[in-house]
């Protein structure tokens, strides 16, 4: 197993353990802790993305990205069984996109909710899945 499966496999535990305290926080009462849960989810979401990347160079052998983008890796992913429901990760991509540009509350609000409700759970069966599939 290469460095970096370890790596971003221990970051993204800890990134996943921090999310899972969500529901428990003053998330839509405290503007720092709302800000805080879609920080960690953003990067959350992208350790995820590039962890995927790692597992198609280093397992799969597959090189051949013309760009190497984060939907392009999804895609990839999907095909080659690393995750089953690509319209969730790229609904979290177009999220982890948007977050640079929401400055009102209520957007956060509705972010926080989708991350809560949805997003949380598949970001840490994804890194159950690849704790199996790399052998830690």
């Amino acid at each position: 197993m290469a460095l970096s499966y370890s790596r971003r496999l221990d970051q993204l535990h800890r990134l996943n353990v921090e999310l899972a305290e969500a529901p428990s926080k003053p998330v839509f009462s405290d503007g720092y802790v709302l800000s805080g849960l879609l920080s960690k989810f953003k990067i959350c979401f992208d350790i995820s993305w590039k962890l995927m990347k790692d597992v198609l160079i280093g397992e799969l052998g597959i090189v051949d990205f013309p760009k190497g983008s984060p939907r392009e890796v999804i895609a990839i992913s999907a095909y080659n069984g690393l995750i089953a429901d690509d319209e969730t990760w790229l609904e979290m991509l177009k999220l982890r996109n948007e977050l640079s540009h929401i400055y009102d509350g209520d957007a956060a609000e509705q972010a926080a909710h989708a991350v809560i409700n949805c997003y949380i759970s598949v970001l840490a069966n994804f890194e159950m899945d690849m704790r199996t599939r790399v052998g830690r």
